[in-house]
């Protein structure tokens, strides 16, 4: 072969593999441009996604704060039969005349016939406790009648009973306000003799055949009556009172 003709065929050879390289790098090239698409298509799913979220955790915020603000105002209503903590709650006013006058009875409605002789007033009737606590589970027990012996026990649900109100340094069971008071209270019912009486007693210190909370270990017509610790609860003050039955 001639120079010439070697010098040629060298020629040809680096053109091709000029023409392979250019070809490779092509290639390469479009890979790149191919997942970089990708990528960016990736990204532009995950901003939707976050977008979604943020959107959802928005709504769910929402929801919440509406939630929040409906219980908030279903447990400032003057009755509330709260069933996700299994308990009554009242709005009441403190009876003042219960700090120096001893009295057997600490919860009566407002319009009954004994709404002076209480420590607390609320505006809710009986039945309308009565009524919440068979809603709750409680189960009544009815036991003293007005003919019952002397000392006569009420039975029925257990019940913790406890008050608290704005400022207060605790929610203080009832037992706590009043002086030298031991007793304990059960869901007497009642009802019937309640209405037909028109009392309107709500929670006995002793046990009793009208009230439909009282106790049931300080026997019928057997209290000695209690007052109402001036040192712990305010003249007058608006309280809230929760009636818990132990299910």
């Amino acid at each position: 072969m001639t120079r010439r003709a070697a010098l040629a065929v060298g020629a040809a050879a680096v053109v091709g593999l000029g023409v392979g390289i250019a070809g490779t790098a092509l290639v390469q090239n479009q890979k790149v441009n191919s997942l970089n698409s990708t990528i960016s298509n990736l990204n532009a799913a995950v901003s939707s996604l976050n977008t979604s979220l943020a959107s959802e955790n928005t709504s769910v915020a929402s929801l919440q704060s509406n939630l929040s603000t409906a219980q908030s105002q279903l447990a400032s209503q003057p009755f509330f039969v709260d069933t996700v903590n299994k308990q009554i709650v009242l709005q009441a006013t403190v009876n003042n005349a219960s700090f120096t006058a001893t009295t057997v009875h600490s919860i009566v409605w407002d319009q009954g016939k004994n709404a002076s002789m209480a420590m607390f007033n609320p505006t809710s009737t009986p039945e309308e406790l009565y009524n919440g606590m068979v809603a709750l589970g409680a189960v009544p027990g009815n036991t003293v009648q007005l003919t019952s012996a002397k000392g006569t026990l009420e039975t029925g649900t257990p019940v913790n009973v406890s008050v608290t109100w704005e400022g207060a340094p605790q929610v203080y069971t009832l037992q706590q306000l009043m002086n030298d008071y031991t007793g304990d209270f059960v869901f007497g019912g009642n009802l019937a003799t309640n209405t037909s009486l028109g009392t309107g007693c709500e929670v006995c210190i002793q046990s009793c055949a009208v009230g439909i909370v009282s106790s049931g270990t300080i026997g019928w017509e057997t209290g000695v009556g209690w007052t109402l610790n001036s040192t712990l609860v305010p003249k007058g003050q608006a309280v809230t009172i929760y009636l818990k039955p132990q299910l």
